[in-house]
């Protein structure tokens, strides 16, 4: 499998925040993007639109439901909740463990994948 880096374009860079955007094409394909959020040295949020999900995932046959059922059913998360905010999809929030996921689509031919990183419940401040 080749990785082909067609972009690497940082912004939002401060002291301790990198935001770095991807254009990668594996087996001569169309072109997906994965974006990465750093901050202090660790990777806080990643996110991925279809092409590079259907690449990564192999699922370009899936639509977004049965995309989201798979993942689900591969990864062991429980029942995902429908997004309520606009967009078409669902998401998984562990606040034990420190970390959601989203799998949504602006358009309902599309597929989008973010994994963030959230506080634990254990770790929140309110000083």
């Amino acid at each position: 499998m080749g990785l082909d880096n067609r972009s690497n374009n940082q912004i939002g860079q401060s002291q301790q925040t990198i935001a770095m955007y991807y254009d990668v094409a594996l087996h001569l394909e169309r072109p997906g993007r994965i974006s990465i959020l750093y901050v202090n040295h660790f990777i806080t949020r990643i996110d991925m639109d279809s092409g590079m999900i259907n690449q990564l995932f192999n699922v370009a046959d899936l639509d977004l439901k049965a995309f989201a059922e798979e993942f689900q059913q591969n990864y062991n998360l429980p029942e995902m909740d429908p997004i309520s905010s606009g967009l078409y999809g669902w998401h998984y929030r562990d606040e034990k463990e420190g970390f959601d996921v989203a799998i949504y689509s602006r358009q309902y031919s599309s597929k989008s994948l973010c994994i963030m990183q959230i506080p634990k419940s254990t770790e929140r401040k309110f000083d």
